[in-house]
């Protein structure tokens, strides 16, 4: 059996249930506490490759504990990056806000041009 794909395994399942860790990981404060959210999945996923390297090379058992391993590892950084992407689109002014002050703008503009009689 292959080290490895068992560290992967258990590195992945932390990962996936990492947010149930937050107490633990207090004494780490928040930015700490975020490094280790983003980056714990990353970690099991290059692990199982690894692991999954290691097995076709050597011929050891814990080929599917490496593929299982890299599943949940990337089912956690693709909803990481779901979340980023969609806290930056939150983030985003929507068309009709960035419109609107567009239109202000204009507006200002054109009333300053009318006073100095342009």
């Amino acid at each position: 059996m292959n080290k490895l794909a068992i560290a992967a395994l258990v590195v992945s399942v932390i990962s996936f249930f990492s947010q149930f860790f937050s107490p633990l990981l207090s004494g780490l404060g928040e930015q700490g506490a975020l490094i280790l959210f983003y980056t714990i999945p990353i970690v099991g996923l290059i692990l199982g490759i690894v692991a999954l390297r290691q097995i076709r090379r050597t011929g050891e058992k814990g080929k599917v504990i490496a593929w299982i391993a890299i599943g949940l590892a990337s089912v956690r950084v693709i909803g990481i990056i779901l979340l980023l992407g969609l806290g930056a689109a939150l983030s985003y002014p929507s068309g009709s806000e960035a419109g609107d002050s567009t239109a202000q703008q204009l507006h200002v503009l054109q009333q300053q041009r009318a006073v100095n009689g342009q």
